[in-house]
């Protein structure tokens, strides 16, 4: 590994030069392949396709949107020769540049890399396109990684000493992208009437100019039916294409994103460096699928524990000396007890908690003149909240809150817990606002989260999964209310002992009610233990062979229905012994 020290500031920043790892389609591997360029200009030209892919990926969704690279980031990023390899991926249409730029109204050039690589053109709605992608290679290229400090080393020899000592089947991460792939349907995404906003953001791709503008549901609709297409929700981001088109593009670009996870987990191909805007510490887990982050976790009986409605939680506690009307106290509070999204999706009758959170996140990131239906309904619930996060856009620009809540997450996470929990040569890692730990440290590690918690006055709920290795959630607070509902559990669960467990019917169990202990089941159902039975709860998860039965149950009823025939069978043999 080769390093160039260079002097800036009081710290020695370094160039290293290292191997990264794409997957991509071999016809664009060979593409690049056949340029006439020098190896390091090829190498160039993988890395740049990459960024383009991730760009657009992240942005829109997809793979073949243009996303805006300012001369200065490509500068940055490779160097003031770029002029070369660049002209050769436009000259040979393999990547394609919006026709305009402008350095007085700070318009940059657009950039995607060009469809055909990943669409089959002139196909309509075959099982070609609705059910299989175009096979990825992988394949390695020279990088030079550059603006490595102190800080930087530091953190990247954490994250890989960590990682290395992870033992990972990638034949299961592999069945996931599968399962994940195989059951892609349009069922699971809004099209045109299903769609709940009354306002989208969309953007129009003409030729190699885009436009993005807001406008009526009822509007865009109209605008897809006359191009004999439909308006789909993917997650926010709102297209005009066919339903076949969109799967098509959408099984793509899952494809390219854990396909490219994969690959470089496999070699060793770790990132772990500071986000240059919001400071976070960005590595391969916090770009990756929580499916595969889960699935490693479950491989390895590692724990996660997360801060729940993080973003909303760190800016309540922001918040606390600067609002003190009702809304914005029942804001807080549902955001320190983790029912934020909950109340939203009851609030605002939407689907899903999914749904609320998404709907949520475009507060923090849309702009403060966004009108779609979800603000005008948020409005209406917190209206102190909402208007103080349009002055705080207004005042210091519309981007500028996401990333100040994501500074105040980073300076918790990374500078006050991580950095004292691997002083103590604790594993751990980390992805944004959860840690992922050894079950062995977890009293340990969860010490100095509290106290870091509690150094910055922060009211909060801790999710913690795998907490006694069957990959069952709990909750954690801080609200004193958690200590008087511990205290209520406990006197009722004194009274259970009268109750006849043989003639308890769902229902009995259903009015007893629940405790807060949470169970996920292997659908990723979330079920909670009943009051009557919570006596017995110790003795069952004690026991695999049981706690994996309940596992295959698949919602409340189910699960308190089995329930009930494990702990009649202990409290039976209790009897007899």
């Amino acid at each position: 590994m080769k390093t160039k020290p260079t002097k800036n500031n009081k710290q020695l920043v370094h160039k290293k030069t290292t191997t990264s790892y794409i997957s991509l389609p071999q016809s664009l591997s060979e593409a690049i392949q056949s340029l006439n360029l020098s190896k390091t200009d090829k190498s160039h030209c993988y890395k740049f396709v990459g960024i383009l892919l991730r760009d657009s990926l992240d942005e829109h969704g997809d793979l073949v949107s243009f996303t805006p690279k300012p001369q200065k980031y490509i500068i940055k990023s490779f160097d003031n020769s770029y002029h070369l390899w660049l002209y050769e991926l436009l000259n040979n249409h393999i990547v394609i540049r919006s026709d305009y730029y402008s350095h007085e109204e700070g318009i940059c050039y657009d950039y995607k890399v060009s469809p055909s690589f990943f669409l089959e053109e002139g196909l309509s709605s075959t099982l070609c396109i609705y059910k299989s992608c175009k096979p990825l290679i992988s394949l390695g290229y020279k990088d030079i990684i550059k603006g490595i400090n102190h800080e930087t080393n530091t953190l990247y020899n954490w994250f890989a000493d960590d990682m290395d000592s992870l033992v990972i089947d990638y034949n299961k991460l592999e069945s996931i992208l599968k399962d994940k792939l195989d059951n892609l349907s349009i069922d699971q995404f809004e099209v045109d009437y299903q769609i709940q906003a009354k306002s989208v953001q969309l953007t129009i791709t003409y030729g190699k100019k885009t436009k993005s503008f807001y406008t009526s549901t009822t509007n865009a609709i109209a605008m897809a039916h006359e191009q004999g297409k439909s308006l789909i929700n993917d997650e926010g981001k709102y297209k005009i294409d066919t339903t076949e088109g969109f799967i098509q593009k959408k099984r793509q670009a899952i494809n390219f994103y854990y396909q490219n996870s994969i690959t470089r987990l496999k070699n060793k191909n770790y990132t772990a460096s500071r986000n240059e805007t919001n400071n976070r510490l960005d590595t391969n887990l916090t770009n990756m699928s929580s499916l595969l982050v889960d699935e490693i976790c479950f491989q390895n009986n590692l724990m996660q524990l997360d801060l729940a409605s993080s973003q909303f939680c760190l800016f309540s506690n922001h918040l606390t000396h600067k609002l003190a009307t009702d809304d914005f106290i029942r804001f807080k509070t549902l955001s320190s007890s983790g029912n934020l999204y909950a109340s939203i999706q009851q609030e605002l009758g939407l689907k899903s908690v999914k749904e609320a959170k998404n709907a949520m996140f475009e507060i923090l990131f849309s702009a403060r003149n966004n009108k779609t239906l979800f603000k005008s309904k948020l409005k209406e619930v917190f209206p102190s909240v909402v208007a103080w996060i349009d002055e705080y856009k207004k005042a210091n620009g519309d981007n500028q809150f996401s990333i100040m809540l994501q500074q105040i997450e980073s300076d918790l996470f990374i500078d006050r817990i991580l950095k004292r929990v691997k002083k103590l040569k604790y594993f751990c890692l980390t992805k944004h606002d959860s840690l992922i730990i050894r079950r062995s440290d977890y009293e340990a590690i969860l010490s100095i989260v509290k106290e870091e918690f509690e150094k910055i006055g922060l009211e909060y709920t801790l999710k913690i999964t795998n907490l006694y290795g069957v990959n069952e959630e709990h909750k954690i607070s801080s609200n004193q209310q958690q200590q008087i509902e511990e205290e209520v559990e406990q006197e009722l669960a004194l009274k259970h002992y009268d109750i006849n467990l043989h003639e308890l019917t769902a229902i009995d169990i259903r009015d007893y009610g629940y405790t807060n202990i949470e169970f996920k089941t292997s659908f990723g159902q979330v079920v909670y233990v009943p009051r009557v039975f919570q006596k017995y709860w110790s003795s069952v998860k004690s026991k695999l062979g049981l706690m994996n039965r309940l596992s295959r149950e698949g919602s409340q009823l189910v699960f308190d229905i089995e329930l009930r025939k494990i702990v009649q069978n202990i409290f039976d043999t209790d009897c007899v012994v």
